[in-house]
């Protein structure tokens, strides 16, 4: 009947936000009542711990249950978006190597300007110092004050490369590359915690500069 109000059935109604709650929201009231009993219990006795246990397997079930309805939801249309993606993911990663492809040659290119800057303004400098001692040599013969030279101003704002789509543009930047850790000072280190893990694991039980200690780390499975 057109018009009519779906019910809270839980069936899924259509493949539209609204379908997709309506089919979930009769899970809402079972995780608010759950979630005001697990605020309320206190873990004090055996008794209370087998009650908190069977919430726990009760959170689990009902978790398992919504990721169950969730997938039934979204099974028609996440297949078809996973073939959608699958289509064009290879498309994708040949435009990223192409991406990365140009830009290394324009970075490529922009390092070789700004080489050829530095060498012109080492030169000039070169040529500001000669003439400095030129015209200090002359000024102290003379016996009079010497003029000071200015450096020439080498232009450090490097231009943008327009065309019609985009724009491109270099900044020089500091990178590293590590080629002998052993080398490298110790506070540029970092812990390596699987290491550690692993070496508690395997029984180790002292180690300079960490704790190790023990915990009740819980686990608990669903049974029935």
């Amino acid at each position: 009947m057109r018009g009519a109000v779906a019910n809270d059935s839980g069936a899924v109604v259509d493949l539209n936000i609204d379908g997709a709650r309506r089919a979930l929201r009769l899970f809402e009231d079972k995780v608010s009542v759950m979630e005001s009993e697990a605020q309320a219990i206190e873990v004090k006795t055996s008794a209370a711990a087998a009650t908190a246990t069977e919430m726990t397997g009760q959170v689990k079930r009902l978790a398992n249950q919504i990721d169950a309805r969730r997938k039934e939801i979204i099974a028609e249309p996440d297949s078809f978006v996973r073939k959608v993606n699958g289509f064009v993911k290879p498309l994708a990663d040949r435009l990223k190597a192409l991406e990365a492809l140009l830009k290394r040659k324009l970075s490529d290119h922009a390092y070789q300007v700004e080489l050829q800057r530095r060498e012109i303004e080492r030169k000039q400098n070169e040529a500001r110092i000669e003439l400095q001692r030129q015209v200090d040599a002359e000024a102290k013969a003379k016996g009079v004050e010497s003029v000071v030279i200015a450096p020439v101003a080498m232009p450090t704002k490097k231009e943008p490369v327009r065309s019609d789509s985009a724009v491109s543009s270099a900044v020089m930047v500091w990178k590293h590359e590590v080629i002998d850790a052993a080398a490298v000072p110790r506070e540029y280190l970092m812990v390596d915690d699987k290491a550690i893990v692993a070496a508690v694991k395997a029984g180790i039980r002292e180690i300079p500069g960490v704790r190790v200690f023990e915990d009740a780390e819980m686990r608990v499975r669903r049974v029935g």
